[in-house]
């Protein structure tokens, strides 16, 4: 599997969630729009974009039918996704 592919991702037996990062810290242009699960280049599967679309409707319908908001008794840590490293 492409997973397992040492050309794409060094050492893949490996956990780490930085494969998919460039140098500059932002998704890798082979990586872009979740393109993994669907394949890549001639073989990216017709259902890709079907996909990506069905996230989005679905999204708005819950932004439209739900109010949301954040629980003050627990705030929401908005940097808890994001990793800084210094790269000096």
């Amino acid at each position: 599997a492409i997973a397992n592919d040492p050309e794409v991702f060094p050492e893949p037996q490996t956990f780490n969630p930085q494969h998919g990062i460039d140098d500059a810290g932002r998704v890798r242009d082979d990586l872009r729009f979740f393109a993994f699960a669907f394949g890549f280049s001639h073989r990216v599967r017709p259902g890709q974009h079907l996909a990506n679309r069905s996230v989005f409707v679905n999204t708005a319908f819950i932004l439209w039918a739900y109010r949301l908001s954040e629980n003050p008794a627990a705030k929401i840590d908005m940097l808890a996704h994001l990793v800084f490293e210094s790269r000096h």
